[in-house]
């Protein structure tokens, strides 16, 4: 599962709806789900590959970087 790209663009796009649908706005929804769906969950089960890393680089994100405080997320970025 998410092997590709497009796979784990999806899943983001997924995770961010959901969000969304719980009230947040696009900003908070869009950090909540990278931070926590992606980031959080690929950290905690080891299962980054090459497809979750490029998704992530457009964040500026690398593998093993620090993932921001709560309070941080919930206001829309980190």
């Amino acid at each position: 599962m998410n092997t590709t790209f497009e796979q784990v663009r999806s899943f983001f796009d997924a995770c961010k709806a959901y969000w969304i649908r719980q009230g947040d706005p696009e900003h908070v929804a869009s950090s909540k789900a990278f931070w926590w769906d992606c980031v959080e969950c690929w950290n905690f089960d080891n299962s980054w590959n090459d497809a979750k890393r490029e998704f992530a680089s457009i964040f500026n994100y690398r593998q093993g970087d620090t993932v921001p405080s709560a309070d941080i997320v919930e206001r829309g970025w980190g």
